[in-house]
């Protein structure tokens, strides 16, 4: 990687020996607190003594010059504190690496953390202007807007961000814990900007974005409107319908009543903001039992609601928007097949809604993760056989 310095670009990093780099990497111990300091030092002491009793790591040390004449006791206390220091770096400047696991509806998993030097130099932010990927040990960072000569580049420290953890309290206590870092970046101070504005009930005054604070006396305290500044409880007419609601939700989902579905939407959408994590939900569910149902139409109209309220909610770049495509386009094609609908009579333009769904994958996954393009050349070799 390259960083500008002083009017000049230098490199940074080194392929042959990067432990300079990863040395220098900050700590931020002055925003570790007491329990955490423990934790650290209990895993520095279990590893320092396993490398004393175990193998012949302080023998091969002593014969450096540096450490020809230190006590076995002075090594080990040194050893000690540069496994503090790097736990530390590891915690605020490990870099989360994801797996994505495919169906319906869509979850991730964290499969390791790295240490990347150059990338853990650039700042943080819950909207960053970066993404990355991983090919083998290879980090490839690729910006998701243009960035000026003199902005700051910035990416989402061990892979939190407004996407990964919506709520504001939540993601600012999860960055504070596992980075040690109080966030006050552009997304962490406009509330507006945050995802789980989607998650707001319906003010009744302006009809905007309103959340109720929960209160250990009753299930509701008092909210604050994000556009009016209206302020007030909850109204009983709106907890009504909650539970309405969810009573619908419980009975589609415990007994696949589609009619039951059709109602929790009916009345969600009376009280929540259009784009509400519950309601993107719930059309993630109708397209898996639509799915299930071998119900083409049914499927691929609940999946495109449910790719708009993914873009809606994570941006029509993200990563999981590009894989909700794909995703789609395979349970669309088990569907479609080439034998059960040869001769039905919409197979024609459901293919091309297909082609279009999977077109607009190919470019998000060219973005946010090539190795995934593999798959859509799979598929554009399904298609085409089809037609």
């Amino acid at each position: 990687m390259y960083i500008l310095k002083n009017g000049v670009v230098n490199n940074y990093g080194n392929v042959d020996d990067n432990y300079p780099y990863v040395y220098s990497l900050p700590t931020n111990f002055d925003k570790i607190d007491n329990t955490a300091l423990v934790s650290f030092a209990s895993v520095a002491e279990t590893l320092v003594t396993y490398l004393k009793l175990k193998t012949n790591f302080f023998e091969h040390l002593k014969k450096w010059p540096a450490y020809a004449n230190k006590s076995d006791k002075e090594l080990m206390n040194k050893i000690g504190g540069v496994l503090i220091r790097h736990i530390a770096q590891l915690h605020r400047s490990g870099i989360q690496i994801s797996d994505i696991n495919f169906g319906f509806p869509l979850t991730t998993s964290t499969v390791g953390v790295a240490v990347c030097p150059s990338v853990a130099m650039t700042t943080h932010s819950c909207k960053p202007n970066t993404t990355y990927y991983f090919i083998g040990d290879i980090m490839v960072v690729k910006a998701l807007e243009n960035i000026k000569p003199d902005e700051e580049i910035n990416h989402a420290y061990r892979g939190i961000d407004l996407y990964f953890e919506p709520d504001l309290k939540d993601r600012q206590a999860m960055l504070l814990k596992e980075c040690f870092l109080n966030c006050k970046c552009l997304a962490c101070t406009n509330p507006k900007m945050t995802p789980s504005v989607h998650d707001a009930y319906i003010c009744v005054r302006c009809k905007g974005p309103i959340f109720y604070e929960e209160n250990m006396a009753e299930s509701f305290g008092e909210g604050t409107c994000l556009d009016c500044n209206y302020k007030g409880n909850i109204p009983p007419e709106v907890v009504f319908k909650e539970t309405l609601m969810l009573n619908n939700l419980a009975k589609f989902r415990d007994l696949d009543n589609i009619k039951a579905a059709n109602r929790c939407l009916k009345v969600a959408k009376t009280i929540y903001q259009p784009y509400h994590r519950l309601v993107r939900d719930l059309y993630e569910m109708m397209a898996a039992y639509y799915l299930h149902r071998g119900n083409i139409i049914g499927h691929m109209k609940m999946l495109k609601i449910t790719i708009e309220h993914y873009d809606k909610f994570y941006g029509n770049l993200s990563l999981l928007s590009g894989v909700i495509r794909l995703i789609g386009c395979v349970s669309s094609l088990l569907l479609l097949g080439p034998n059960a609908f040869n001769s039905f009579s919409q197979f024609g333009k459901i293919l091309d809604e297909i082609k279009h769904m999977l077109e607009e994958a190919k470019v998000i996954l060219d973005l946010q993760f090539p190795p995934y393009l593999e798959k859509v050349a799979e598929l554009e070799k399904v298609i085409s056989k089809l037609r």
